[in-house]
């Protein structure tokens, strides 16, 4: 019995002391947002305007060594318009100012297909891409009139740079997810998330204190928890 207890201690702390290099989180975050904060173009009663329809959203991190980084990013969005944005603070991010973006991803129509109401002159960008945002910048604004004008679309074109971080987008089954390259973008404390249409609805993601799940670190416990009470049974 003593033996197998040392066993069992033994393979937890290894659990702890290599869980740098296999513990994945994964957040999931309501849909609350109809304005981008601070901003208020029109009225709106609930979090809903129009179309996009956004729903719930999950963020899957990995942490490497003891760094913790973004995997991937998965919203729900019924009926998609093109030229949307998602905006990404990595560390200490601000629920009063919304403000301090460290990256953006911009995308045109993506596959989306249909005809697309903005003319390449209103995109910040002329590149699809992961750019990072400079520590001063400015917003843009809708100004399609058959948009949302005045609604914040993302971040003036001469305030971002384009980076080599690796990532890819699909949409499918009113699912829109971004993936990312392992290891390409670093999160610290409090990072925080936003995702904009063009056109209607808002979705803001903030951290929260723990993740829904610890999936490897969890399951490699199980497992051993598992094992050991095998192991007592068999010598009982």
């Amino acid at each position: 019995m003593k033996k197998l207890t040392k066993i069992l201690v033994f393979s937890i702390l290894a659990v702890f002391l290599i869980g740098g290099t296999a513990m994945a989180y994964v957040y999931t975050y309501p849909d609350i947002y109809a304005n981008w904060p601070n901003t208020s173009p029109i009225t709106v009663v609930g979090d809903t305007h129009g179309t996009p329809l956004i729903g719930d959203a999950t963020v899957n991190t990995s942490v490497i060594g003891n760094t913790e980084y973004l995997d991937s990013i998965s919203i729900n969005v019924s009926d998609r318009r093109v030229w949307d944005a998602l905006f990404i603070n990595t560390s200490d991010f601000n629920e009063t100012d919304w403000e301090d973006w460290d990256y953006i991803v911009y995308e045109s129509d993506n596959g989306v297909g249909g005809t697309d109401p903005y003319s390449l002159d209103q995109m910040p960008v002329s590149t699809d891409g992961i750019y990072s945002v400079n520590d001063s910048y400015d917003y843009v604004y809708v100004d399609y009139s058959g948009g949302r004008v005045g609604h914040v679309n993302g971040i003036d074109g001469s305030d971002v740079t384009a980076t080599t971080i690796g990532y890819s987008v699909s949409y499918t089954s009113d699912v829109l997810t971004y993936d990312f390259d392992s290891g390409g973008i670093a999160l610290g404390d409090d990072w925080g998330i936003g995702y904009t249409p063009w056109c209607a609805n808002d979705v803001y993601l903030t951290p929260i204190p723990e993740p829904a799940t610890m999936l490897l670190l969890g399951t490699g416990l199980l497992g051993l928890a598992v094992l050991g009470r095998k192991k007592l049974f068999k010598k009982s």
